[in-house]
């Protein structure tokens, strides 16, 4: 009995609360009713913003891996582990394998009978910026490597290669 009393003397009180806040400002439970059935509004863009955020997350972990690899490449390249055209080629691939349009901008940034060649000016210029503070170092890659472009073109390779 007890129990059913407190739960009759709360509801009243609830009740006499919201009748005195209408009072006080009128309309309010008008936009908090409007509030309510947004609810599942709020809920579907809070899962549209958790998806945009995984596929953020995997997008940013895939460039992140690009990255790593390219710096790698460029590595194995100023140490002549690889050449120019096999670096280039490369680049493209792991570009190509992000699916995010990069290709075509490269083209827009670089000058180039194909995206092969605007490849390798993009490379030999990244490989001068690793090795911005080594001077002697960066004329002996950048003369390796403009020796190589040299020689792809002069073979046509840019003509022909897409």
């Amino acid at each position: 009995m007890r129990v059913a009393l407190r739960l009759f003397v709360s509801a009243g009180a609830v009740v006499l609360a919201g009748y005195l806040l209408e009072l006080m400002r009128p309309g309010w439970t008008d936009r908090f009713g409007t509030d309510v059935s947004s609810v599942q509004e709020i809920r579907a863009d809070l899962r549209k913003e958790l998806e945009l955020g995984r596929r953020l997350d995997q997008e940013g972990a895939a460039l992140w891996a690009c990255l790593l690899s390219k710096r790698q490449l460029l590595t194995d390249l100023v140490e002549a582990r690889l050449d120019l055209l096999e670096t280039a080629m490369r680049y493209r691939e792991l570009d190509r394998s992000l699916g995010n349009g990069q290709c075509e901008r490269l083209r827009s940034a670089w000058r180039g009978d194909s995206e092969i060649e605007c490849y390798c000016r993009q490379v030999i210029q990244a490989a001068q910026w690793q090795l911005a503070e080594q001077p002697c170092a960066a004329a002996a890659v950048a003369a390796r490597l403009q020796a190589e472009f040299d020689a792809a073109e002069a073979m046509g390779i840019f003509s022909s290669a897409e």
